[in-house]
């Protein structure tokens, strides 16, 4: 009897476990969820896809080309490399609960660049690749879907990079060939060439103070020097947060808003240079800076206040010596048209301080300008329209609200539509 018992209750155990094995493979008796199914990578590119479902954890069953495929599984994250001859192939992954519980990926070669990328989010350069002097510097805009990284540095001995946003920017140090990869959060990758060339730092601008820090709305002004000694500003990848204009041979930056910039300034012998300008909050603290006034004595925002008046008492003296001129030019058109030629001798009235106007009426306009351009080509832009009577701001360099505003006026003036940007029609007019 006590023998029956004990087989009954064996076989009720059995039946007991295999229930409760039967509802577990239940469970998880779906297929596993992964984010992406098929990649198109190229040699020496990364990707990771995300896997669902299942228990949680997981495990790699199966590669059909292991030497061409690293897979590699960290929690509910799989990354994938295709290396070696990049033929690609299949990865499996699976429930390491319910093994039969699994999901497949796909992974096929994109092409010997990283922007053939089909599937996975591709990055991309411009200019597409780097040829420069050594000591001079090249600013390389990197586009994509944001949020960017250098993976693989360049060589130190012949190149360096720095990353700063969307801009990097690039510097020649050796002579030589190297290169860097970039990648962005969603994986895709792309991998910038660099050559340097022999050239030497004379052919690049540089500065008096090298990757500055300033406070809102302090003023600091930066010798530059080397180059052809004719210089402009190229580049400015926030000028939301600094506003920036080169003059002469200075570089005058003014903090707006918390945040970093790259400035890129470009001589006409054709080598930039670059530096990164750090914008942090106004403190009290007395800091001497490159103005002409200390701290010390005038709070910084009243010096700004005051150097803005001055400023525009110069723009407005500026006007008021064009129409002056013009008026010169009329009333002695008069005489002559009423008494006859006379020897009074007209010279070209000249508008400010080194302002020819024939020389401001001769320039020739060649590219489209709109709000946030910057460099020789607004400066020549703002010097016309004081000329014309429209403008009495600063001459800075910087398309701002005001040269915006001024051009307005001056196609309204000239019979084109107001739309404050300088096109071909307005370009024309310019150039008569």
């Amino acid at each position: 009897m006590n023998t029956l018992i004990q087989k009954g209750g064996l076989r009720l155990g059995l039946v007991i476990v295999t229930g409760v094995l039967f509802s577990v493979v239940n469970a998880y008796a779906a297929n596993l969820s992964v984010s992406q199914s098929n990649l198109g990578l190229s040699v020496g590119q990364t990707a990771t896809v995300n896997i669902a479902a299942g228990s949680g954890a997981y495990f790699v069953s199966g590669n059909t080309s292991p030497n061409s495929i690293q897979a590699n599984i960290n929690g509910p994250t799989l990354t994938l490399t295709l290396v070696g001859n990049g033929t690609g192939g299949t990865v499996t992954i699976c429930d390491a609960i319910t093994v039969a519980t699994c999901g497949t990926v796909t992974i096929t070669n994109g092409g010997s660049g990283s922007n053939n990328n089909s599937s996975a989010s591709s990055l991309f350069f411009n200019p597409a690749s780097v040829s420069i002097p050594t000591g001079s510097t090249q600013l390389v805009t990197v586009s994509g879907n944001g949020t960017y990284f250098i993976s693989s540095g360049a060589n130190p001995t012949i190149a360096s990079a720095s990353l700063n946003g969307s801009s990097l920017s690039v510097a020649g140090v050796g002579v030589g060939s190297t290169s860097i990869t970039a990648c962005q959060q969603t994986g895709g990758c792309n991998t910038l060439s660099i050559t340097t060339t022999a050239g030497g730092s004379s052919g690049a601008p540089s500065f008096s103070q090298m990757n500055p820090s300033i406070a809102i709305g302090q003023i600091l002004n930066i010798n530059i020097s080397g180059g052809s000694n004719i210089y402009s500003l190229s580049t400015n990848s926030n000028p939301n947060s600094l506003h920036a204009a080169v003059s002469g041979n200075t570089l005058t930056l003014s903090g707006k808003v918390v945040g970093s910039a790259i400035i890129g300034v470009c001589s006409s012998s054709g080598p930039c240079s670059s530096l990164t300008v750090n914008i942090t909050e106004a403190t009290t603290s007395n800091t001497t800076t490159n103005t002409t006034v200390s701290t010390n004595s005038i709070p910084a925002s009243f010096a700004l206040s005051l150097l803005t008046q001055i400023q525009n008492m110069e723009s407005q003296l500026l006007q008021f010596s064009s129409q002056l001129a013009q008026l010169k030019i009329s009333i002695q058109n008069l005489i002559n048209s009423n008494f006859g030629s006379t020897n009074t001798t007209t010279n070209t009235p000249s508008v400010g301080a080194g302002m020819n106007l024939g020389t401001v009426n001769s320039y020739r306009f060649t590219v489209p300008l709109s709000l946030g351009n910057s460099g020789n080509e607004v400066t020549e832009l703002q010097k016309r329209l004081l000329v014309e009577g429209v403008y009495s701001g600063e001459i800075t360099g910087y398309f701002g609200p005001a040269t915006e505003k001024s051009v307005k006026a001056y196609q309204a003036k000239r019979g084109l539509t107001p739309l404050g940007n300088v096109g071909p029609g307005t370009r024309a007019e310019l150039n008569k």
